[in-house]
């Protein structure tokens, strides 16, 4: 919990105010998908009978890490956008935006 505050404190000072709230809301609503689904994996990994159970929980635990490691590596590529030029279309801005793509690619 102490590492979120950080965490909170540079969403507030690097995300403009007026995408703040979309954000947040794609954050936690990807955490509360992923917290069940990561119980149910490591659950069925860890009922895995074997002959090692050592060797299997040093793999579960391995493969955990490396899926980390991928998935910090990953947002923080993500993150070098840049979200201070982020812009959120009104529907209609959308829609017209859509229309001017598909025109110009010829679809």
């Amino acid at each position: 919990m102490f590492s979120f505050a950080f965490y909170m404190v540079w969403l507030q000072r690097e995300v403009p105010t007026h995408i703040q709230g979309r954000l947040m809301l794609t954050i936690t609503t990807i955490t509360m998908v992923a917290s069940p689904l990561g119980l149910a994996l490591f659950g069925a990994l860890f009922d895995w009978k074997t002959t090692q159970p050592r060797l299997r929980d040093s793999l579960i635990f391995l493969g955990g890490s490396l899926a980390i490691v991928i998935l910090i590596t990953g947002l923080v590529k993500l993150l070098k956008l840049d979200l201070k030029e982020a812009k959120i279309f009104s529907e209609e801005e959308y829609r017209e935006t859509t229309l001017v793509e598909k025109k110009e690619s010829g679809n």
